[in-house]
């Protein structure tokens, strides 16, 4: 995901919308595909413009990436040189959708505490965001870009494209394929993005599966298709935060056996409502204060040997009670 594999070309048709969108300007549109001029009559000048404007060779970490000024990161060479991730894929292509906005991506939504029973959820005003083009720049691109009849239909946005490149390794050219899957849904205002990037060497022998897929000419944009309406239920559902499922303590012990760790049982905390004075007569003052240890009172202590009195007695609200007295069998 995080390696530069991917040429730019894979994504130019895209690209080059994108840059002639926002270049027209928020009262003009484009040109439809079949009346354009190649490119949309823009520049190589203009292009590298808008590669750099829209940050696609930026680190998804958040810190911008080191290039040279005379590199052309709009056409990559026969040699590869100039590469983009998946990773910075995604993150351009949510930038578009969400208006211009760059939000950093995180791989970790939520922590289960299983011992509060408490789900602790990232704090999505906490994220890194970075407005990349302005707001009304933004919204009219993203809007321009959903209704552009080549990427998207009634169920969504859609852009799918390969390309192929050519490697120089020990002096021998080695040939291969990428493709790329751009999805999302709804196409009003998408709330799921699904990127697939494909890398593949096309002198591979293809196994049985994948070449009756060939046959029947079954390509990545026909599996985006095929997942529109799995992705439209998804993304029309209210999202619920379901409480997991309580551990299991005999796996858990066993888990622990397994690893000859020395299991220490975790020390009962009580509410409110639970705080009442237990019965600890007859014990012996070790295992009494056991007992009452969770409780947090301040202890008096009367004579020696087992417990045979207490104050408050058992079964008294411990919520105002601030100390315990306890008496002990005299030993001559």
């Amino acid at each position: 995901m995080f390696r530069k594999n991917y040429i730019p070309e894979l994504i130019r048709p895209l690209f080059t919308t994108t840059a002639a969108i926002y270049d027209s300007g928020i009262n003009t549109n484009v040109l439809p595909a079949t009346v354009r001029a190649p490119e949309y009559g823009l520049t190589a000048q203009k292009l590298k413009q808008y590669w750099e404007k829209f940050e696609l060779t930026r680190s998804v970490s958040g810190e911008p990436s080191l290039h040279s000024s005379e590199s052309s990161p709009v056409r990559a060479e026969s040699d590869g040189t100039e590469k983009i991730s998946g990773a910075q894929l995604a993150v351009w292509l949510s930038s578009l959708i969400n208006g211009g906005v760059r939000v950093a991506p995180y791989s970790v939504g939520k922590v289960y505490d299983h011992f509060h029973k408490k789900i602790y959820s990232r704090d999505k005003d906490n994220l890194h965001r970075e407005r990349i083009i302005e707001p009304a720049d933004g919204v009219h691109l993203r809007m321009e870009l959903l209704s552009q009849p080549f990427f998207s239909s009634s169920d969504g946005f859609l852009f799918a494209n390969k390309a192929a490149r050519v490697l120089v390794e020990n002096g021998s050219s080695v040939y291969s394929t990428q493709e790329v899957l751009f999805v999302a849904v709804p196409k009003k205002r998408p709330r799921i993005i699904l990127v697939m990037a494909v890398d593949h060497d096309g002198l591979l022998p293809l196994s049985p599966k994948m070449y009756r897929r060939k046959r029947n000419n079954e390509t990545i944009a026909s599996v985006g298709r095929s997942l529109f309406h799995v992705l439209s239920r998804v993304g029309s559902e209210e999202i619920t935060e379901n409480t997991p499922w309580e551990k299991s303590e005999e796996n858990y012990q066993r888990f622990l056996i397994s690893r000859r760790i020395d299991v220490t049982k975790q020390k009962p905390v009580y509410t409110a409502s639970e705080q009442s004075m237990p019965d600890i007569t007859g014990l012996s003052l070790r295992k009494g204060l056991q007992v009452i240890n969770p409780f947090k009172l301040d202890v008096s202590i009367t004579g020696s040997g087992k417990i045979i009195a207490q104050e408050p007695a058992p079964g008294t609200p411990l919520v105002d009670a601030a100390g315990c007295k306890l008496i002990l069998e005299s030993r001559i």
